[in-house]
């Protein structure tokens, strides 16, 4: 019989990948000065971006070579759908007509790209298996590369490696990623939680009245998150250091509580403030685990780790490269503007909690004083989540 464990672990492999073998982040520092020199590109062997880019960019420029490739991208997606689902609803069937007289521009654009001699070109029928509407995890809220510390440059950037750090938290259907990071290899776990922001820090905070009863109000800046959490690493637990008894030991001792398996988890001496990237031996595609603000969790995904590139920033880390849109809940009276109050207790209402934005609440008027009515304030998603 399988173990709730080992269930646990497969569905984790089979969700994020395979994780590749242990990288001691130390020794690939050093493996970096052996390398050999391979001595300066010439002029004609330095291509850059900008090769590729402004013949792009002319071919989207001219009305018709760009309606050209938007047609017959949208006949390979509607030969997809309907090779994938025959019994779905039918769509608007592509207009493949021809223009009457081609131009010499669209001429030769097709004949570029029938000369292309890459078999994976072009979309194969067996793609279409392969081949998923668009998440919300593929957006990106972010307009340029968020930096944590603008003014702070990296001493030796050119020691450093460069660790990316996808965040993936639960959802409604299994997990998503809600943030992507880079991290220099000698910052720390403490750099890695305190990177990406999370809806629980912006819940609203509980207060007692001295007239009795409970008010809430928003959190007013990133200081407001204690700084608290637990986060596993190849099988260590490192908590906070924070107090005596930190995330750690309240983890472990959750786990003895309910007789549950720790299979091997161990509490390091060091919080996980103390403790380097460049100390650690990490896989990429291997979940770790992150907890904080009671039941929080989260899995940071080890996406990359290379040398640090003389294009690449000297200053800002950690850098925040994506935060996927967090989707907002309308208001359940006029159904057109963002919810920013849940009411709960008030019969007036259909249903309780009730969403309702500011003008609707408003004009709704005070409730009756018989009815035990609790308004709480919906997050801002302002910690973390700005510029």
């Amino acid at each position: 019989m399988v173990s709730a464990s080992a269930r646990h672990s497969s569905f984790l492999e089979a969700y994020f990948g395979p994780a590749s073998d242990p990288i001691e982040i130390s020794q690939f520092l050093d493996a970096h000065t052996e390398l050999p020199d391979l001595g300066e590109v010439s002029a004609e062997e330095d291509f850059q971006v900008e090769d590729i880019k402004n013949p792009v960019k002319n071919i989207w420029d001219n009305p018709q070579l760009s309606a050209y490739l938007i047609q017959q991208h949208d006949l390979a997606m509607d030969a997809f759908y309907r090779s994938t689902k025959p019994a779905a609803k039918k769509r608007k069937v592509v207009d493949l007509t021809p223009p009457t007289e081609p131009c010499v521009e669209l001429k030769d654009l097709k004949a570029c790209l029938e000369d292309v001699g890459i078999s994976s070109y072009r979309f194969p029928s067996e793609a279409a298996f392969f081949t998923r509407a668009t998440k919300l995890s593929d957006q990106n809220a972010l307009t340029k590369i968020k930096q944590s510390s603008p003014c702070e440059n990296v001493d030796d950037p050119d020691k450093k490696a460069l660790i990316t750090v996808s965040i993936y938290s639960k959802q409604n259907v299994g997990y998503g990623r809600t943030s992507q990071h880079v991290f220099l290899s000698s910052q720390t776990l403490g750099d890695l939680f305190g990177a990406f922001a999370c809806t629980s820090n912006d819940l609203p905070r509980e207060s007692a009245l001295p007239q009795g009863g409970v008010a809430y109000k928003h959190p007013e800046d990133a200081s407001s998150s204690t700084g608290a959490a637990a986060v596993v690493v190849e099988g260590v637990l490192y908590g906070d250091g924070l107090a005596e008894s930190d995330y750690a030991d309240k983890v472990l001792s959750y786990l003895e509580k309910k007789n549950k398996l720790t299979n091997g988890l161990t509490k390091s001496s060091k919080s996980i403030y103390d403790v380097s990237f460049e100390s650690l031996s990490l896989r990429t595609q291997e979940p770790y685990w992150i907890l904080h603000q009671g039941d929080c969790e989260h899995y940071a995904i080890i996406d990359q780790i290379r040398m640090r590139h003389s294009s690449d920033p000297t200053s800002g880390y950690p850098l925040t490269v994506q935060i996927t849109p967090l989707p907002i809940d309308a208001c359940r009276g006029c159904g057109k503007i963002s919810a920013v109050w849940s009411i709960v207790g008030d019969e007036r209402l259909g249903e309780s909690p009730c969403l309702l934005c500011g003008p609707c609440w408003r004009n709704m008027g005070d409730p009756p004083p018989e009815n035990d009515v609790i308004v709480v304030p919906l997050p801002r998603y302002q910690v973390g989540w700005g510029v």
